[in-house]
């Protein structure tokens, strides 16, 4: 069964009341709700519609509804969502389940869709213990921030805010992920203060209960200092500073001994994605590396795949090679189930799933490579660049980490890797942004938040610290009452009616 990944929207906070009857859509309500047995607090569910749907969930607590998901499916079959990470008090939690026509969006009270009836209870007490804090947050110049892995971590949401006056507002929608790093290049723009904070979810919440969120970290791209970066290339200077092809095996086994640990190869795996410098000493290497163990790189598609081989290139690859002779790297699909499980759950329009294996480097499909590689090509046919995310897969397909893309000006993608497995480029649904007047746009990348301080600064505040506290995207509805909408200027009330949002 995968995991959903799907687009958090929360809805608004309300008592519970009697679902109104369905309309005949043609689609079927899901059945089979229950809670994971592995995961306290995930949902899990049976969709029986095939084809493209929509799959909203309200969760419940107390009666009281606390949050909502949403996500998409293109396949029937078993779903969860990760109720489990919205779960913070003690009480009974419960969830209703909606299913929609592709392209539809959920009327608050679920009318227009095929609801379930309800599931049943969780129970839940607060345990005494919680995850900690994540510790160590870092920016670097190029907007990349990182901090230390959290034991007993399932995931991490890291919010990028921007200071106005002594509020906080959310300038991009969640990014929950099990990476311990978050990449918000993209979405910084000139004139703006940027922070950024980081709370950790519980991978058990019966144990540990989720962390509080950390302080506020500013971003000063003149005073950033790359520490990771500049410690991974002082590190490989030390060693291949002068290197040649007389003695490059010995550089290359002593660049394996340095990043032999977890998380050492996670920082090269940093650097190597977002550093030229960095890219430049591990190619220089790798020339050297191949000439001295007459080293061949090869790529071997399948016919069907949708990629032209002649755009994939290879950084790494022949690092990881152990003797003379050819690397070879595979790219095939698994077979058609295996295909639809990775799939269904994930949220995306459109989903191209890819098995990539690197041959001939002494390693099995999921063990890690002992040197990170970085993968370079045209992104999969059909699928649009600037809605792509890639979903990584461990070698059983349980788990999965969502992988930084790096758009390069050729059109072509750009992302690095520790271990090869099951891949999922896919489309992701994009949250809608308000488009009324005193927009502001963040990062020049046509994402927009609301600038509300003029028209309703005084709700804002007082709504403020719910809105981080829910942290998403938030319909305007959900926090101020019909007379504090109508008494809006009428371009921001059309969003309100279009069930655009703003972001905070």
């Amino acid at each position: 069964m995968a995991l959903a990944v799907g687009i958090f929207s929360f809805m608004p906070l309300q008592t519970r009341a009697e679902e109104p009857a369905n309309e005949a859509t043609g689609l079927q309500p899901v059945t089979n709700l229950g809670w994971s047995d592995t995961t306290p607090g995930r949902a899990v569910f049976y969709n029986p519609n095939e084809g493209n749907v929509k799959i909203g969930l309200k969760l419940y607590k107390d009666g009281n509804e606390i949050a909502g998901i949403t996500t998409s499916s293109q396949f029937s079959g078993d779903m969860q969502l990760s109720c489990n990470f919205y779960i913070e008090e003690s009480g009974s939690y419960t969830y209703v389940v909606g299913v929609f026509d592709y392209g539809v969006e959920p009327a608050r009270d679920f009318s227009n869709g095929y609801v379930s009836e309800s599931s049943p209870v969780f129970n839940y007490t607060r345990p005494a213990e919680q995850v900690a804090v994540p510790n160590n947050i870092k920016w670097d110049s190029t907007g990349m921030v990182t901090w230390d892995e959290v034991e007993h971590a399932e995931s991490y949401n890291a919010g990028l805010y921007i200071k106005d006056g002594s509020d906080y507002k959310r300038a991009y929608p969640g990014t929950i992920g099990s990476n311990n790093f978050r990449d918000f290049a993209d979405y910084l723009g000139d004139g703006y203060e940027y922070y950024v904070r980081v709370k950790t979810y519980s991978n058990d919440i019966n144990s540990y209960a989720h962390s509080e969120w950390s302080e506020y970290i500013p971003f000063d791209k003149n005073n950033a200092t790359d520490n990771e970066t500049d410690n991974v290339n002082g590190k490989l200077d030390n060693i291949i500073g002068n290197v040649t092809t007389d003695n490059a095996q010995a550089a290359v086994n002593s660049v394996k001994g340095t990043f032999a640990d977890a998380a050492a190869k996670r920082e090269l795996q940093v650097a190597m994605q977002t550093d030229d410098s960095t890219r430049a000493k591990i190619e220089d290497l790798e020339t050297k590396y191949k000439a001295s163990m007459n080293i061949e790189t090869k790529v071997n598609p399948q016919a069907d795949i949708g990629i032209d081989a002649s755009s994939v290139k290879l950084l790494g690859a022949a690092l990881n090679a152990t003797q003379a002779g050819s690397v070879s790297f595979n790219m095939s699909k698994p077979d058609e189930a295996a295909q639809k499980d990775l799939i269904t759950n994930t949220g995306f329009t459109k989903a191209i799933v890819l098995d990539l294996e690197l041959e001939g480097a002494g390693i099995t499909k999921g063990q890690a490579l002992a040197i990170p590689v970085t993968i370079t090509m045209n992104p999969p046919a059909g699928i649009d660049v600037n809605k792509l995310t890639i979903l990584h897969y461990n070698a059983d397909n349980t788990s999965y980490e969502t992988l930084p893309v790096r758009l390069n000006s050729d059109g072509t993608i750009s992302f690095t890797v520790t271990h090869f497995s099951n891949f999922v480029f896919g489309e992701q649904e994009q949250s809608q942004g308000s488009t009324a007047s005193g927009n502001k746009e963040v990062g020049g990348t046509g994402d927009t938040y609301y600038d509300a301080t003029e028209d309703i600064s005084n709700a804002l505040a007082q709504a403020t610290e719910e809105m981080i506290r829910i942290e998403e995207a938030i319909p305007v509805t959900a926090f101020f009452s019909a007379e504090a909408v109508n008494a809006l200027p009428t371009e921001v009330k059309e969003n309100v009616a279009t069930n655009n949002t703003i972001y905070n």
